[in-house]
């Protein structure tokens, strides 16, 4: 990843919130967490994700691609379930 990168990241587990220091760290310039559970996207804000989308919701790719302005650089899936790929 190079700095100045858009990242999402798919799944909320230690994995991914580790996938989202790891981009800070690297210097994404927009991070976005993704997670069915809305219960987790406090801790990804907390570590660096600028905005989080509810991935259960239809809408969530274009929300991603309205948040990128078309789609992110690199992307994370980190849940380990088909449907999230």
């Amino acid at each position: 990843m190079k700095p100045g990168s858009t990242v999402a990241v798919v799944g909320l587990g230690g994995i991914g919130l580790n996938a989202i220091i790891g981009a800070q760290l690297a210097g994404a310039s927009k991070i976005i967490a993704l997670d069915i559970n809305p219960n987790k996207f406090d801790m990804a804000k907390k570590l660096g994700a600028a905005h989080t989308c509810d991935s259960s919701d239809a809408k969530a790719v274009d929300e991603l691609k309205e948040l990128t302005h078309g789609g992110v650089n690199y992307a994370f899936e980190t849940a380990g379930v088909v449907p999230a790929m």
